[in-house]
């Protein structure tokens, strides 16, 4: 990681500036605008400094905590740990590593959908996380209140109470449940009980269409920067944070989708995601059927779709409208389906 931020910091010194090394010096560095007014920016080679910054703390710290890109490990370690459930006290007891698997726990979650609605239910996540943006996705088309925990994806000190470090965690009325394939397979034992679920395509989108993502929307140093402009509007974090989450995180993701890129064996990122999108249509039907589970949508719609969503109003998603039309339809009546969020509230 050391080396991967020096790398990066001296392509910044030695190559062309760029939008990626442009900082707003009229105002603190932590509330950047990508709407600002060129005028108002000067060219800065701040990677330097995130890179320094950065090194410094893991010469000190090397806990897995540190890695932001944690949650698109989420489908690449067997769809993530084995200890899926942890009952929990009421305050949310800490995980244990030798928990035992979620079947026993099942028990401890409502058994109807009238009750998990009326449940506390708090979504640990990343914003932008396609697992976290599926979870979601399967909370709004039900009608699942959920309160949220925006997870500072460097420090995650919102984590203190867990020694699972990957988001998405629900919190179901004290239980906690990791990884967002097998919280939806759990909560689709009480929304859709007597509906099987199509694992080839549910298990898919994790296993093959979500590592697509990370060589797209990481592909320059500028789409990079993109993903994280949320982090500008997360009030709760400090102007500094701010500042460290969106450059530190996009300097690591930059670094990061090469690696992925490498491991998946994906030549054209766009090509990869393209022909992705194509085959969950054929899939589909399209446009003859609308979802994959028939008259509505299934698991694994909702699914896709919350996938999709976290890459909307990105340059890979913009292109991905120009080339494959047909996902976007798509993709638009799913948001129709799936509605208006389900969040009462943020923490």
């Amino acid at each position: 990681m050391r080396l991967l931020l020096q790398r990066w910091s001296q392509t910044m010194r030695h190559g062309s500036r760029n939008a990626l090394g442009i900082v707003r010096l009229r105002s603190f560095p932590g509330c950047l605008s990508g709407s600002e007014s060129r005028s108002h920016w000067r060219p800065v080679t701040v990677w330097s400094t995130c890179a320094a910054v950065i090194a410094a703390s893991l010469a000190s710290v090397q806990r897995p905590e540190w890695r932001p890109w944690l949650c698109y490990a989420e489908a690449s370690t067997s769809l993530e740990s084995t200890h899926n459930f942890t009952a929990a006290t009421e305050k949310v007891a800490p995980l244990s590593d030798a928990a035992e698997p979620a079947t026993i726990l099942w028990k401890q979650l409502p058994d109807s959908l009238a009750e998990l609605r009326k449940a506390d239910i708090v979504l640990y996540q990343y914003e932008t996380c396609p697992f976290c943006n599926k979870l979601r996705a399967y909370l709004d088309y039900w009608r699942i209140p959920y309160k949220v925990v925006e997870v500072n994806p460097v420090g995650k000190k919102e984590l203190k109470f867990s020694s699972y470090r990957k988001v998405p965690i629900l919190v179901v009325n004290g239980t906690q449940l990791n990884d967002s394939a097998a919280i939806i397979k759990a909560l689709a034992r009480i929304t859709d009980p007597d509906r099987a679920l199509n694992t080839q395509w549910f298990d898919w989108i994790d296993s093959w269409f979500v590592h697509t993502l990370p060589p797209n929307i990481y592909r320059t140093r500028h789409e990079a920067l993109e993903t994280f402009d949320y982090i500008t509007e997360k009030e709760k974090f400090s102007p500094w944070q701010r500042f460290t989450i969106r450059y530190v995180g996009a300097a690591a993701m930059y670094f990061v989708s090469r690696r992925l890129k490498k491991k998946y064996h994906i030549v054209d990122e766009r090509q990869a995601l393209y022909d992705a999108c194509r085959d969950w249509l054929q899939a589909v039907g399209w446009p003859e059927r609308r979802f994959l589970g028939g008259a509505r949508p299934c698991a694994a719609d909702l699914a896709m779709f919350g996938v999709l969503r976290s890459i909307e109003g990105f340059t890979a998603f913009h292109e991905l409208a120009a080339n494959v039309p047909e996902i976007v339809q798509w993709y638009r009546i799913m948001k129709d389906q799936v509605g208006p969020s389900a969040r009462i509230d943020s923490m």
